[in-house]
């Protein structure tokens, strides 16, 4: 894993991919990546790629839910899920489905958001 303070959002891969990622919380305002596939930020290269949970060890209040997107740079037309700073963590992403309908086998970006930003089918369990 990436080095960083505290986490914010930490993204792990499905077993026998090599990608984990810690995204810092101790920026101001918290880390937002548009490109996990990029080799800047702290999601870089195949960080992007079969993800098996994601966690949300952000700051109650604000901006405290974590919304991950099928496409760079934020794109909800093409489906995102967010993760309440309550429910903490998914265990499984793949049991969810991004808002477009598809399962989530990737994560392209992220950023923090309000609770209000998320659609009621967009909810990480």
């Amino acid at each position: 894993m990436r080095s960083g303070t505290a986490t914010a959002a930490t993204a792990t891969s499905a077993p026998g991919t090599d990608s984990t990622a810690r995204a810092r919380s101790s920026e101001s305002p918290p880390a937002t990546t548009p490109d996990w596939s990029d080799s800047s930020g702290p999601f870089q290269g195949n960080d992007w790629k079969q993800p098996k949970s994601v966690a949300n060890n952000g700051t109650i209040g604000g901006n405290d839910v974590v919304a991950f997107y099928l496409a760079l740079n934020y794109a909800a037309e093409h489906g995102y899920v967010c993760l309440s700073p309550y429910e903490l963590y998914a265990d499984d992403v793949t049991d969810n489905t991004y808002t477009s309908g598809s399962v989530p086998t990737h994560i392209s970006s992220h950023r923090w958001v309000q609770s209000s930003a998320c659609a009621a089918n967009s909810w990480l369990t």
